[in-house]
């Protein structure tokens, strides 16, 4: 193989990996749309005295992925993409990497279950080097409110 082969097929393979990948998730029989939207509540500490947080995940689909934003109103961390996501039948698990206020690195391991409108969630993470874990049980607040954009507004005279 020539140096020219090698590189088109270094350039070709990436997009052809991700055009399958998205084929796969879009047309998967396993892919539950009920999870999409807004799920909040308060998270607590177990092994600590602080206030419990506030935990905000919101999960969109699209045609061809599926990502999820993780909020702590309570700490200021706003919509931070968490990373592997998987949702399984009633199961949900989730991994959010941040730093925070002052500069500590941030790493919280999450594994649950749905039940009905419920989320019922244990994790586990670190911050600083230190290890925390706790519970966190939010509601299903489904669709979060979207900004209509100029056009719309001009069309409902708003």
């Amino acid at each position: 193989m020539n140096k020219r082969t090698v590189f088109f097929l270094l350039l070709t393979l990436p997009s052809f990996l991700a055009c399958s990948a998205a084929r796969e998730l879009q047309n998967s029989p396993e892919i539950d749309a009920s999870w999409q939207g807004l799920w909040q509540g308060q998270a607590i500490l177990g092994n600590s005295l602080e206030t419990p947080k506030f935990i905000q995940l919101r999960i969109d689909f699209t045609s061809t992925n599926i990502r999820a934003f993780y909020s702590d109103t309570t700490s200021g961390v706003r919509n931070v993409r968490v990373s592997r996501l998987k949702l399984q039948g009633d199961e949900i698990a989730f991994t959010v990497v941040y730093e925070t206020r002052h500069d500590l690195a941030s790493r919280i391991r999450f594994t649950g279950r749905r039940l009905g409108n419920s989320l019922m969630v244990e994790f586990q993470g670190r911050r600083g080097g230190r290890p925390f874990n706790g519970i966190w049980q939010a509601r299903y607040y489904g669709e979060p409110p979207r900004l209509l954009t100029e056009s719309e507004r001009s069309e409902t005279g708003g």
